[in-house]
């Protein structure tokens, strides 16, 4: 590795929080410093050889796009200016344009993937229901033909050393912007403005043809057991468009409660 090259970043004067597949994460008590490193994953696991000034080349882009879409959206970006917001520290010295200062948040554990061709999980999941994240595609498509437009296909955001998970939109959006706002929770108000995209109607919601109705998943079910998206399953959940057998068909083997199947976040 040469001097332009980071696997694992070390600042002895911070808390580190975190080491995950690329970033790790540094306490600040009012803030968080974020370092993106050259180390890369595949498959969700990370190879021993790292890609020089990756980790720049992503936080950079990453800065772009904050400040490119902060009148649209709020993030947590504060600055890249590390001696102005942390210390004039000799370790913070090679993290400079690799790191971030940002505010704290809750996160919500979903990676926000856009695609624009067929590869990947995307390509298993088509091979088997000829959709990707529940949304329909023509059939007959090639691995990595380009699709018809782009589409939106989430992710679960597992910890280091489990798998991402493909889900649907409805599944982590299904009464945006409108949340439950429990008590305990961090408190969530939509901006003026934004757009609905709520695809749970009363009628969905409390007289759901399924075993079940949906139910609101709290925080603690970030990460729920596995669903099965087999295509014979899906088919069999379908039931000739009455949709009416998805907790029976598609809860997973690892659900002890298949009900799961049904029930969404709600945003918070």
């Amino acid at each position: 590795m040469n001097e332009s090259t980071l696997f694992n970043s070390t600042v002895p004067e911070l808390l580190l929080l975190a080491r995950g597949k690329v970033r790790d994460i540094y306490d600040l008590d009012d803030a968080l410093l974020i370092v993106a490193t050259d180390r890369i994953s595949c498959f969700d696991v990370v190879l021993p050889t790292p890609i020089p000034d990756k980790g720049r080349l992503l936080t950079h882009l990453s800065r772009f796009w904050f400040k490119q879409t902060e009148s649209i959206v709020r993030n947590h970006f504060l600055t890249m200016d590390l001696e102005l917001a942390v210390g004039h520290w000799e370790s913070l010295q090679p993290l400079k344009g690799r790191a971030m200062v940002v505010q704290k948040a809750h996160p919500l554990p979903v990676e926000a993937v856009v695609r624009g061709y067929l590869s990947g999980s995307a390509w298993k999941e088509y091979r088997q229901t000829s959709a990707v994240c529940g949304i329909p595609l023509p059939r007959g498509l090639r691995e990595s033909d380009k699709l018809p437009g782009p589409i939106f296909t989430p992710a679960t955001k597992a910890p280091q050393g489990q798998h991402d998970e493909n889900i649907s939109f409805d599944h982590y959006f299904g009464t945006y912007p409108f949340a439950q706002n429990p008590p305990g929770d961090p408190h969530f108000n939509a901006s003026q403005n934004t757009p609905s995209v709520n695809g749970l109607n009363t009628a969905l919601l409390t007289d759901n043809p399924n075993s079940a109705n949906p139910k609101r998943l709290d925080r603690s079910q970030a990460l729920t057991c596995d669903q099965d998206h087999n295509y014979k399953d899906e088919q069999l959940a379908f039931d000739h468009g009455l949709m009416d057998h998805f907790v029976q068909s598609v809860s997973g083997g690892s659900c002890t409660d298949k009900s799961i199947v049904m029930d969404y976040y709600d945003g918070n």
